[in-house]
């Protein structure tokens, strides 16, 4: 009997309810909310959802293959995916580049994401939809100081798939083997693959040290898309990952709530991104609530889309979750918006928070797109003199706010 006891109790531990649990779905935002379930069984099922831009903006030319962003320091960097081996810095008020940056002697074969840790920037050269067949998939590891100063010290992070066995060319856009999105933890990088022929993607798993790996699968799911991108929400067991379908309609999937690295174990809500044709690549965030993505050029005989930056905010879909007001989480830690007041105005408008924005560049655009007032944030704007309309304020790579003047 004793023995018994203990077989049915590493059963029980093994798969992740022990006594007393109850699984089931614990989102409340899930229209199968379960509010007795005290174990998060990753059954939650959601309703059908889209969301819009705060902002857009049309990229520098030389960004028209932008495969990758990511935020560092206050500032956003993008890569490539077409020879070019520079990171650039991103202009998030106008789309230009405002530094680049070389990597030196790196070759860029087919750069699809980047990634960063406190040290160090992830370019991950592992694109591989022309034949399937690459035997040199990579990641490099840059320290970012050392790009900074112009001489990039780099390490170098090879690795195969565990389950690729045959590498006989494919064909144009014809493997499940190819990739476009990672996350960086601090010991492990984590694929998500784009799977052309299946329509999902598999999680691999690697060390984020230099040498040749073999990526282990640890999790999948049947995305009904193509993911390009990946982007991880520090402290929290949260990745929001982007892609689009076939008919390129682009979506997010916010995976939350996971076990462990089990990141298609726990929440999987699937939101439409109103951005029809766009093919969104790469996506980033810092907060978890405000999210930057971008897109590539895209044009056929129909019609033609510019490559463009864009935010958005998730705060009605994962705030309650990242920032759970019963969790008594330090203010310092909770998202607190810089809210304009008085807004209606006629006179002086200021920012709610608005030490953090002193000194900052900020624009304001008029509802034909004209810029009407830039400058140096230095506590107010007297709006006092202009016309009566609705405008937009936009703080250097923050999104933009609606102004009323009345």
């Amino acid at each position: 009997m004793k023995k018994l006891f203990a077989l049915l109790n590493v059963v029980f531990i093994s798969s992740g309810f022990g006594f007393g649990q109850t699984p089931g779905c614990t989102d409340p935002l899930a229209i199968n909310y379960n509010a007795s379930a005290t174990q998060n069984d990753g059954s939650c099922q959601y309703p059908s959802s889209s969301t819009g831009t705060l902002f857009s903006q049309i990229l520098d030319t030389s960004l028209s293959e932008i495969s990758g962003i990511v935020q560092n320091n206050g500032h956003v960097y993008g890569i490539c995916d077409q020879a070019d081996n520079r990171v650039f810095e991103i202009d998030t008020l106008n789309g230009s580049i405002l530094t680049q940056y070389s990597c030196g002697t790196l070759t860029n074969q087919n750069w699809e994401e980047i990634a960063r840790d406190s040290i160090y920037f992830y370019l991950g050269d592992f694109g591989n939809n022309y034949n399937g067949n690459r035997t040199d998939l990579r990641i490099y590891r840059i320290e970012k100081s050392s790009l900074f100063a112009g001489n990039p010290q780099v390490d170098t992070i090879d690795f195969t798939y565990s389950t690729q066995t045959n590498f006989n060319p494919t064909g144009l856009n014809s493997t499940d083997y190819d990739c476009e999105a990672f996350v960086v933890t601090p010991d492990s990088i984590f694929l998500f693959t784009k799977q052309w022929l299946s329509n999902g993607s598999v999680v691999f798993a690697l060390p984020n040290s230099p040498g040749y790996h073999s990526a282990i699968p640890v999790d999948s799911f049947p995305v009904q898309g193509l993911i390009t991108g990946a982007t991880r929400i520090e402290g929290a067991q949260a990745v929001v990952l982007c892609g689009y379908s076939n008919l390129l309609q682009p979506f997010l999937y916010l995976l939350y709530d996971f076990p462990g690295n089990r990141f298609f174990s726990g929440n999987k809500r699937k939101v439409g991104l109103n951005l029809p044709f766009h093919q969104i690549e790469s996506i980033s965030t810092t907060d978890g609530i405000r999210y930057h993505l971008a897109n590539e050029f895209f044009t056929n005989q129909f019609l033609t889309v510019p490559q463009q930056y864009h935010v958005i905010e998730l705060d009605s879909y994962l705030s309650g979750y990242l920032y759970p007001l019963s969790t008594g989480t330090p203010e310092s830690t909770k998202y607190t918006p810089h809210l304009p007041f008085p807004n209606p105005t006629s006179g002086i408008l200021r920012i709610d928070n608005d030490s953090q924005l002193i000194q900052r560049r900020y624009k304001i655009i008029n509802q034909q797109g004209i810029t009407a007032d830039e400058g140096i944030f230095n506590g107010e704007i007297d709006m006092s003199s202009w016309t009566n309309g609705v405008y937009l304020l936009q703080f250097d790579r923050l999104p933009p706010y609606r102004i009323i003047r009345q």
